[in-house]
């Protein structure tokens, strides 16, 4: 799977994806959606952190990229 769904109430302003040892791998600005699709095909296998920046806060989630 080469994508990933984000769905928010609220606008959805950044995304930014780390590595496990904590390296940012990839960062999106100015989505603006309630709806976005991600592609995750350049990033290798592995587990990552996401962090998902809105106007009303932060959310931290991992994700597993086959």
């Amino acid at each position: 799977k080469n994508r990933f769904e984000l769905n928010s109430d609220i606008a959805i302003e950044q995304v930014e994806i780390y590595a496990i040892n904590g390296q940012m791998v990839l960062s999106i600005a100015d989505l603006q959606m309630a709806t976005n699709s991600i592609s995750v095909e350049k990033i290798p296998a592995g587990l990552y952190t996401i962090k998902v920046l809105t106007n009303e806060g932060i959310a931290v989630k991992q994700i597993v990229v086959e």
